[in-house]
């Protein structure tokens, strides 16, 4: 499946940007994961093909019932900073998004 941010096609089965090879794989600490890695847990060793993946429903509710003034107010300054236009979008068009910002500044 092609997601597309209007000037270029990216596939849906895309690789982390934050994987890393070795045994863990992320190359994220579980308190730095984006809420979106919730959704793409694997449950089974040697998963490579989101075979066998799952949400972690609970811990997902529990980050929405907690979501606070703060963390909205931090959103909000991020957005501001880097001209984002939405509130959520799927990570590779968001890092792109991100990165086109960062080096047309530089």
């Amino acid at each position: 499946v092609e997601v597309s941010d209007g000037k270029r096609n990216l596939r849906r089965t895309y690789t982390c940007p934050f994987y890393t090879p070795g045994p863990k794989g992320c190359g994220l600490s579980a308190t730095h994961k984006p809420y979106g890695c919730l959704a793409f847990n694997a449950r089974s060793a040697g998963v490579t093909e989101g075979q066998d993946c799952g949400s972690d429903t609970p811990l997902l509710e529990q980050r929405e019932n907690h979501f606070d003034l703060q963390e909205q107010a931090e959103n909000e300054r991020l957005k501001q900073k880097w001209g984002l236009d939405w509130d959520k979008a799927p990570i590779p068009l968001a890092l792109l998004t991100v990165w086109d910002q960062v080096t047309s500044t530089s």
